[in-house]
């Protein structure tokens, strides 16, 4: 055992196997955190565990929830658009103030004419 060249071997070795370990760790984590989840999937789950169900039920419970999902979110968007109109002028006023904020505040003076030449491709007025 005074060998130098097995503890090289051993140590190489074990080194290997224990980056392999690492790694299947690894990309297991990354694909756990990579499957998409969405906003009913525990709900899915849980129902489809509490009241049984078998595959094809539990397949149809997924559609129906992602309908139903996908429902909620074509309201959102269309609400959120006339809320978006609604408050367009208070949005520009606060884009304003923040824009003026960063001009004089943030930048130092040299920089702002170059700033202001930006911010002319940027229309402010509704």
């Amino acid at each position: 055992m005074n060998n130098p060249r097995l503890w090289i071997l051993i140590l190489a070795g074990l080194t290997f196997l224990g980056g392999l370990a690492l790694g299947d760790l690894n990309a297991r984590r990354r694909q756990a955190a990579a499957e998409p989840r969405w906003a009913m999937s525990d709900y899915e789950a849980l129902f489809g565990q509490r009241f049984e169900l078998s595959s094809e039920r539990q397949d149809l419970l997924g559609s129906v929830l992602r309908s139903y999902q996908a429902d909620i979110e074509r309201l959102k968007s269309r609400h959120m658009a006339a809320h978006h109109a609604s408050i367009e002028p208070e949005l520009l006023k606060l884009g304003q103030r923040y824009n003026t904020l960063v001009r004089d505040h943030v930048l130092p003076p040299a920089q702002r004419p170059e700033f202001d030449r930006l911010c002319v491709a940027l229309p402010l007025e509704p």
